[in-house]
């Protein structure tokens, strides 16, 4: 018996120690080339109502007041609240936002880079992912983050989202460095 309590609290404990030696700032970048001009791949980028920062977790979303760069909007989930606001506007090449998750103390910085290319577009969307204000929980946030990869996944994802939103069904995504 105490040997499976022992086990059962290193499920836990174990994690959340690992936790605190892991860093707070993690990246990821992905690109996509893509056969259309880079103003239809702007459209679908801009177009926070159909590819949210928050995914597939996202349950409303409501547009705030515009900043003097462009739309802010909050992405409501279950558990969290995920503020946005448009930082740089530079259409149809460039786009970043700054998303602040309260909750859980975290800001991420969203960069979509677009370069005209002879056959279309290249994209890149980098995410810059912050732990800024810590709590109880953030020890097991940087191990998920850290060992799942999230940082680089969440890029992905968005990008995927928006090949989808551009009815691309043949594409390849590369990690950036």
């Amino acid at each position: 018996m105490w040997l499976a309590l022992g086990f059962v609290l290193s499920l836990f404990l174990v994690p959340y120690f690992l936790g605190f030696t892991l860093p707070d700032d993690y990246e990821g970048s992905v690109q996509v080339d893509v056969d259309l001009a880079p103003r239809r791949v702007w459209d679908q980028v801009f177009d926070h109502l159909a590819h949210p920062l928050s995914g597939s977790s996202v349950q409303e979303i409501v547009d705030l007041e515009p900043t003097n760069s462009g739309p802010a909007w909050e992405e409501r989930m279950e558990r969290a609240l995920l503020v946005v606001k448009t930082t740089v506007m530079d259409p149809p090449l460039q786009l970043e936002r700054v998303a602040f998750d309260a909750a859980n103390g975290v800001e991420s910085t969203w960069r979509y880079e677009l370069t005209p290319t002879e056959g279309g577009t290249q994209l890149i969307v980098r995410q810059h992912l912050k732990i800024t204000d810590p709590g109880f929980a953030t020890p097991y946030f940087r191990v998920f983050t850290h060992y799942l990869d999230f940082a680089r996944q969440a890029p992905r994802d968005q990008v995927e989202s928006i090949m989808d939103g551009l009815d691309q069904t043949s594409f390849e995504i590369v990690p950036v460095d």
